[in-house]
């Protein structure tokens, strides 16, 4: 198997930490259920524990698979408890159709979708969805996406893009595919597939990536490319690449009336993965105060930017590929 020089990373005890905490408290399962999980966690605990001397790094990963079969116990049982619409739409560019069971409709701001849905784009159509859980699902060109519930989707074909918005998750996000998972730790990240294999990218935050043979856990600026022969490389892939701005063809809207500039930028940076600093902590703490009012319905994240501080006190200085000056 080919790898690269960062193959043999695994979660240490702070990024496990982590994992514990966004995790957080689960639906209790069955009694029995539950007594068979602990005892299978038990034993692995102690079988670790045993030759961790030798091979430690094997210990996180069977913690790892230990909880993330909690969370699928946890994520089964509450799902099964869902109304049965569970995303709304937020935006969608041409023709975009969706498949209940029965036929396929044309998807549009009014439909609901409910976890039995499937979706399909076609050429340079584009939909962004979001879960009554919060997370934001969007879909690019050519694609096709199976909702399982409000925290798990299967992509059957093409690209996916997801962003937690920074909530405050009770349950971790699961992106399923014909090879393997991927599964958030509150973040932004895509997914993409193909016949020889698939790819997986972190803008912001932890996924743990699981297939044949490999579980992995990518942070910020990585990128994991598995083909379908379970052969991996990672590389580094930067905020601002073009790899992210299909993304900003179909976005939640963000409305700026009544916003302050400082509420603004921040959506702005995350959009765009760009750095926006400002020429002094005076002009940071201006932007606080300064209210917008107006729209940028229609523009895309980057080209709003300078319509925005057009009407504003403020100005752009300098851009570079992956930051603004204010």
């Amino acid at each position: 198997m080919s790898q690269s020089s960062n193959r043999d990373d695994k979660l240490n005890e702070e990024q496990l930490g982590k994992l514990l905490r966004q995790a957080g408290a689960r639906p209790v399962p069955p009694e029995a259920l539950a007594k068979d999980v602990k005892s299978a966690v038990y034993d692995v605990w102690q079988e670790e524990v045993a030759r961790s001397r030798k091979v430690r790094r094997s210990r996180w990963m069977a913690i790892a698979a230990s909880v993330a079969l909690v969370i699928s116990i946890g994520i089964f049982q509450l799902e099964s408890e869902l109304p049965e619409n569970v995303a709304s739409v937020d935006n969608v560019m041409n023709r975009v159709e969706f498949n209940t069971g029965d036929s396929w409709e044309i998807v549009t701001d009014e439909s609901s979708l409910n976890r039995s849905s499937s979706i399909r784009t076609g050429d340079n159509a584009y939909l962004s969805i979001t879960l009554a859980s919060g997370m934001n699902v969007r879909v690019d060109e050519n694609s096709e996406v199976q909702l399982s519930g409000i925290h798990q989707i299967s992509l059957e074909k093409g690209r996916v893009y997801i962003d937690s918005y920074a909530r405050s998750a009770d349950d971790n996000f699961v992106v399923k595919t014909l090879y393997g998972q991927a599964t958030d730790i509150g973040t932004q990240f895509a997914v993409a597939t193909a016949e020889d294999g698939w790819i997986i990218q972190v803008r912001e935050g932890l996924v743990v990536v699981q297939d044949e043979g490999i579980e992995k856990s990518i942070g910020e600026g990585g990128r994991i490319s598995i083909s379908a022969a379970d052969e991996y490389t990672t590389s580094t892939v930067n905020s601002t690449d073009s790899s992210w701005q299909w993304a900003e063809n179909v976005l939640p809207t963000f409305d700026i009336e009544g916003k302050s500039l400082d509420a603004y930028l921040i959506w702005f940076s995350r959009e765009t993965g760009t750095e926006v600093t400002f020429r002094s902590e005076l002009a940071r703490s201006a932007a606080a105060s300064t209210m917008l009012s107006g729209s940028i319905d229609g523009f895309k994240p980057g080209e709003s930017l300078e319509i925005v501080l057009s009407a504003t006190d403020f100005e752009l200085i300098d851009k570079n590929d992956d930051s603004v000056l204010i």
